[in-house]
């Protein structure tokens, strides 16, 4: 684990623009929390037109992937070009790739993942919602007031990982519960092989980015940002400092945005 101090700008500048300069590279980039700040509820996340600009910039030059939790329908709101690749559900979803509609066995337990979901959502109280995904659910508890919230979040936990053939992620005041694996990783790994690239640089701030930082070779670039915990070897404070770094690299390189 890195310690809980921010890298320069500058300094996590120079390692992009020099990796980018010296091997084949893919980027990929997660959303909440990277690019739009992090919101009290997930329908008012937003990413600055100009940090959309930059992002649409970079991906003229190289692969650049956005790789979110949130499902490939959501993601369509804020307007990825499509020279941008598009992951869903933390990687089980690729925008314009057929996404394989769930079996029988599958829809069954969605069905069951979204009635616990909603049952710990109703314990939680006011605050407390659940998001429907193609593949399953999450609570999101950020804005419950209710002081048993997180105990409430810990028995989801436990019960929806007790159960065959679902898989839990945790970030930020959400459980989330799906039932196909898949992992920010696997997306990222995919990405590198399809453009035979050496080295991956990816921007994450949750636990599952963490994934994708644990699978990193000693010459990738991992970029935490925020506070907490991470096995990426570089640090920037919040999506304001990301937007500085991105747009660093642009003028770096004479790429036209807009």
């Amino acid at each position: 684990m890195t310690p809980e101090r921010c890298d320069p700008v500058s300094a996590v500048t120079s390692s992009i623009v020099d990796a980018l300069a010296t091997d084949t590279c893919v980027m990929g980039i997660d959303v909440d929390g990277v690019l739009a700040p992090i919101v009290t509820h997930a329908d008012q996340a937003t990413i600055p037109a100009d940090v959309l600009d930059t992002v649409h910039a970079l991906a003229t030059t190289f692969p650049v992937a956005i790789v979110s939790g949130r499902s490939v329908d959501d993601l369509d709101r804020f307007g990825f070009a499509d020279t941008l690749a598009v992951f869903g559900s933390h990687g089980g979803q690729r925008r314009h790739r057929d996404d394989h509609e769930l079996d029988i066995g599958e829809q069954t337990r969605r069905d069951q993942v979204i009635a616990v979901c909603s049952a710990a959502a109703a314990e939680c109280g006011p605050g407390a919602w659940v998001e429907n995904k193609p593949q399953g659910a999450v609570l999101h508890w950020r804005e419950c007031t209710s002081a048993d919230a997180q105990h409430v979040a810990r028995r989801l936990i436990d019960d929806l990982s007790s159960r065959a053939d679902i898989w839990v992620t945790t970030g930020h005041h959400v459980v989330e519960a799906t039932v196909r694996h898949a992992s920010k990783a696997t997306a990222m790994r995919a990405l590198a092989s399809e453009f035979d690239a050496q080295r991956m640089i990816y921007l994450g701030d949750d636990r599952t980015d963490e994934d994708v930082f644990a699978v990193m070779s000693p010459s990738d670039i991992g970029i935490h940002v925020g506070a907490g915990d991470t096995l990426a070897r570089m640090r920037l404070a919040s999506p304001t400092e990301v937007a500085e770094c991105l747009r660093a690299v642009v003028d770096h390189f004479g790429l036209t945005t807009g």
